[in-house]
């Protein structure tokens, strides 16, 4: 008697994230991670799938401190106490682990896309929360992600200056702001996360551009004004937010602007200079990426 024929498994993003919430979900032991990477090997999908669905298992392995540490305050800020107590977050953590690790992750997909795809894959999962505390939660869960990215840029001007200011070299600056300040717990005040890697390449693409980004942004100011007479704040912010106009053209300017402008107003909450930064950066961006304001 022959075999019946399979059912043609399913394809595509939603069903790897489908996949994984589920084997997080189901696993309950220790070893969780090692559980759900052994359920997806006998998950009924495509091969091509099951690889992507364990290289996402991988990706939420490797960064599981971060990422819990990352749910938990999404949790606190997006529920009051009662309301938090009263979650079911087995479900809830299913959910978030693979999507922050694909919202901190190489990712392509955009966040808001992201969030949308997680919030159908909360229906497939048993005891799914309601479909109210789950946007709650995603929505803060994306919330949580970009404040990282905020604080690794205002972590890479703060890194500038003290590179300029102190004469150090970038490999130490960096070490000292990676290994004593960035998440560190300073006087009892714990430091926000920072994403290390956009940190990093922020350093490193000034360091690689700099005579590049000093001359777009002299460009942009008045003659009798030179980047040089500028406050060693504003040229960090300048070099920063340049590095990134030139060396990362997938992040769009108006969010680069954004940014630092909001960087400029941790600086200077009640002064002039965001208005500075807001319209130097302007005529940065159109010059470097014209084809953005087409």
């Amino acid at each position: 008697m022959s075999a019946a024929p399979k059912t043609p498994a399913k394809t595509g993003a939603r069903v790897v994230r489908e996949a994984v919430a589920q084997a997080l979900f189901a696993a309950t032991g220790e070893d969780r991670f090692s559980e759900a990477r052994t359920a997806l090997e006998a998950a009924p999908i495509d091969d091509a799938d099951r690889l992507r669905a364990l290289d996402l298992v991988d990706a939420v392995t490797l960064r599981a401190r971060l990422l819990e540490q990352l749910l938990g305050n999404a949790l606190a800020s997006a529920f009051s106490e009662a309301e938090g107590d009263a979650l079911d977050r087995r479900p809830l953590r299913a959910l978030a682990l693979p999507l922050l690790a694909e919202l901190t992750g190489p990712r392509r997909t955009p966040t808001k896309q992201l969030v949308e795809s997680y919030r159908a894959v909360a229906r497939t999962l048993p005891d799914a929360p309601k479909d109210e505390d789950v946007d709650r939660a995603l929505t803060q869960l994306a919330r949580e992600v970009a404040l990282m990215k905020s604080t690794a840029r205002l972590a890479a001007v703060q890194a500038l200056y003290q590179m300029e200011m102190a004469g150090q070299t970038i490999d130490k600056v960096r070490e000292q702001f990676e290994s004593l300040r960035i998440g560190a717990e300073i006087d009892g005040e714990r430091y926000r996360e920072a994403d290390i890697d956009l940190f990093r390449a922020i350093l490193n693409d000034v360091l690689e551009r700099q005579a590049a980004v000093d001359q777009l942004t002299d460009r942009t100011l008045v003659d009798r004004w030179p980047l040089g007479r500028v406050d060693a704040t504003l040229r960090a912010i300048f070099r920063a937010a340049g590095a990134e106009l030139l060396a990362a053209p997938k992040t769009p300017p108006k969010v680069v602007i954004s940014e630092y402008v909001d960087v400029a107003r941790a600086f200077w909450p009640e002064g002039k200079e965001p208005g500075l930064v807001n319209a130097v950066l302007d005529a940065m961006a159109r010059e470097a990426r014209p084809e953005a304001f087409a």
